[in-house]
């Protein structure tokens, strides 16, 4: 057997010998496109060699006859190696095109994801911060309630008639119906504050 059809077979047991599992189909359809593109340049540098051979061979009186007629055999047989070698490598780059589309579609809906989850955190910092804002204010609110509660329960009968309030006390029962509204707003706030 010749050294270029132990090359020939050598390659396509390459080929046909299973790739390691841990490797992805592009790096694997790489390097069957790569071992094609090889055993490609191997073929054709064979037909090279066998065309000058034959050249040689045809220039020179027969002195075997067979001989001929083998190398036209080889020839055509490596012709039809190259030609289905050709057909794999446009297959191997065809197959490497649509891998090469599905990893964009992919990395447009990881860069669309991405942007939508960056929206939501900066959307639940705003949030955040506005219920921070919010409870602050709700502490102050508190603090000025309970200083109106305190400062009407330490009203005196002095600061009464000061106020020229009259004497029937009506005034008196609104004033008492607006701090415990006042009170029962501030228990509000504390029971909401306590529980964010």
């Amino acid at each position: 057997m010749s050294p270029g059809r132990l090359l020939l077979l050598s390659a396509l047991l390459m080929l046909a010998a299973p790739a390691r599992a841990d490797r992805n189909s592009e790096d694997r359809l790489r390097d069957q496109l790569r071992n094609t593109i090889t055993q490609l340049r191997a073929l054709t540098q064979e037909n090279a060699s066998l065309k000058v051979q034959l050249a040689q061979a045809q220039a020179r009186p027969v002195e075997d006859p067979g001989k001929a007629q083998r190398l036209q055999h080889d020839i055509q047989q490596l012709r039809g190696e190259r030609e289905a070698l050709q057909a794999q490598l446009t297959q191997r780059g065809g197959e490497l095109q649509q891998l090469q589309e599905a990893q964009q579609s992919a990395q447009q809906d990881y860069r669309r994801l991405q942007s939508t989850l960056l929206a939501d955190h900066r959307r639940a910092e705003a949030a955040d911060a506005a219920l921070t804002e919010c409870l602050a204010d709700n502490r102050s609110l508190l603090g000025v309630v309970d200083e109106l509660a305190l400062r009407y329960q330490n009203r005196g009968f002095a600061d009464v008639l000061l106020s020229r309030e009259p004497l029937t006390g009506l005034r008196q029962a609104q004033l008492e119906q607006t701090a415990q509204r006042y009170r029962d707003q501030a228990a509000t706030l504390r029971a909401g504050s306590k529980n964010p």
